[in-house]
């Protein structure tokens, strides 16, 4: 039977050491949770605020719209210059750019929150159990 006698503290060294490596693996893993729920929440967010503007720029878009319609019958008539038809259509184009831009960015939050949410992202559909 062998037990040592004096070991200058190296077994309450090792434990101190275990207990820190496993309080540093416990603060990663906290802070981890804690970015992927705020990147959830971040990203719904986003969606719910985008939406309320992309419906805001659909109605000004369809606005502008029916004023460069107006604006060309208004030509039409020979009330109105040409100049009046073109500003009320690159004002159309541009609410039109903005309501693209909106959806665009409505897109990129959707694959964000997938993404926060644990999804992966693949080229190539995955096998489902109806396919095999």
């Amino acid at each position: 039977m062998s037990l040592p006698l004096f070991d200058a503290g190296l077994r309450k060294a090792e434990l101190d050491a275990a207990n820190a490596a496993y309080a540093q693996t416990v603060a990663d893993y906290r802070s981890t949770v804690l970015r992927a729920v705020k990147e959830v929440q971040d990203n719904l967010s986003a969606l719910h605020w985008l939406a309320v503007e992309a419906g805001e720029a659909s109605a000004a878009a369809q606005a502008a719209g029916k004023a460069a319609g107006m604006a060309m019958s208004l030509y039409r008539d020979g009330a109105a210059s040409y100049i009046d038809v073109v500003t009320a259509q690159n004002a159309a184009l541009d609410a039109e750019r903005a309501t693209i831009a909106l959806r665009t960015r409505q897109l990129d939050a959707n694959v964000a929150l997938m993404l926060a949410l644990g999804g992966g992202w693949s080229s190539r559909p995955t096998a489902t159990a109806d396919t095999q």
